[in-house]
């Protein structure tokens, strides 16, 4: 789990990103970013129903997602605000949900694209 000063939490700021944030696409991902005032950065995770209708699917989705940013945020340059958006491609089979490390490496391809990274 990203430390607290590391998550993005106020719905408005969340409105905001989406609005305004540049967005990065990867296969099973969509990364938004913009800089913010900061000297750390911020992120959350959305995964909406029309990517599975079951909970535990969505939540298994952000859970793995969380930890691979995690993984890769020691490396990351400080100031932006970023948003990620699953794809539906996330369920590759009824049910079944895409791995950790596919998850990863499409997460820091947008993170390379977004010059996060």
């Amino acid at each position: 789990m990203l430390k607290k000063i590391n998550r993005l939490n106020k719905t408005k700021d969340i409105q905001d990103i989406m609005k305004s944030g540049k967005p990065f696409y990867a296969p099973l991902l969509m990364l938004k970013v913009r800089p913010n005032q900061l000297n750390n950065n911020r992120l959350t995770v959305v995964v909406s129903a029309k990517v599975s209708k079951k909970a535990v699917n969505r939540n298994l989705i952000k859970r793995r997602i969380r930890e691979a940013a995690r993984a890769l945020w020691p490396g990351t340059k400080c100031g932006w605000d970023a948003v990620i958006l699953a794809s539906p491609k996330m369920i590759s089979s009824p049910g079944k949900v895409t791995s950790y490390d596919n998850i990863k490496e499409n997460l820091r391809m947008v993170f390379k694209k977004s010059g996060i990274l």
